[in-house]
């Protein structure tokens, strides 16, 4: 199996539950032994380098994205129980503009992952550095939809407002705002919050999608008190920001997946 990068176990019997109450499916890695218990038994040592998903076969598949997600190096977006309490739980975190945080509507990635993971063209990356102390800058881009590929888009932008994936402007060497554009696509992004009151789905008078800006930072300067992003837009009409307006969009850990 080392040619193998990855590995989804999947349990079907139906009675079968989570190990943890809260917790469907997960996504680690590392060596594990395989022992084959009974007569005759033996155990394979040092097995499975690779990424490994395990849940239940009854799970939708957009839990296994966000497994996937995983292994490909993607955090959790969602609220932690050590996360500082003030930060809100409805409109701070990115809920379902990012399926790392909510997977349920079946949403694209965020730009601080896609970045990561190098699936951003560097001349698409519209970065901002900070002004001279005092001084005034006006930036201007042409923000591509982040659920399509750039070259969907040739000939977009301009000499005065070159065209964009996210925009990145710096704060620090580990801090930055982003702003990002996000619109339905064919088959995923269907269900993305409004950028006004940041409903999911939108209300009649909204339209899903539209600019997200986030407060970004390097998860490892320092320890997180708080997701790695965290959402800007004005607040919207609270209990409903980036959630399912059905019950039951959060379970009673105030966790996403």
């Amino acid at each position: 199996m080392e040619k193998f990068e990855s590995y989804m176990v999947l349990f079907v019997d139906e009675m079968v539950g989570p190990a943890v109450e809260w917790k469907r499916a997960g996504a680690g890695s590392g060596n594990f032994d395989i022992s084959v218990p009974g007569a005759g038994g033996f155990t394979l040592g040092y097995q499975l380098n690779g990424r490994l998903m395990v849940g239940l076969g009854q799970h939708e598949w957009q839990v296994w994205t966000h497994e996937l997600g995983h292994n490909l190096g993607f955090w959790d977006l969602y609220r932690q129980p050590s996360y500082d309490s003030h930060f809100d739980p409805t409109f701070d975190y990115l809920q379902t503009w990012s399926i790392m945080c909510s997977h349920g509507r079946a949403n694209d990635v965020d730009a601080w992952h896609k970045n990561m993971a190098t699936w951003i063209p560097p001349a698409f990356l519209g970065e901002v550095p900070p002004p001279a102390a005092g001084a005034t800058e006006t930036h201007a881009f042409t923000l591509l939809p982040l659920e399509f590929p750039v070259t969907d888009y040739p000939g977009f932008g301009t000499q005065n407002a070159p065209a964009a994936h996210v925009v990145r402007i710096k704060l620090s060497d580990s801090h930055w705002i982003q702003v990002e554009n996000h619109q339905p696509a064919a088959v995923h992004s269907l269900a993305l919050p409004d950028d006004a009151k940041g409903w999911s789905p939108p209300d009649a008078s909204g339209h899903p999608g539209g600019i997200l800006v986030t407060d970004t930072v390097d998860p490892f300067k320092p320890a997180l008190y708080r997701a790695a992003v965290t959402v800007l837009n004005p607040d919207g009409v609270r209990g409903s920001a980036g959630q399912h307006r059905s019950p039951g969009a959060r379970d009673a850990h105030g966790r996403c997946a």
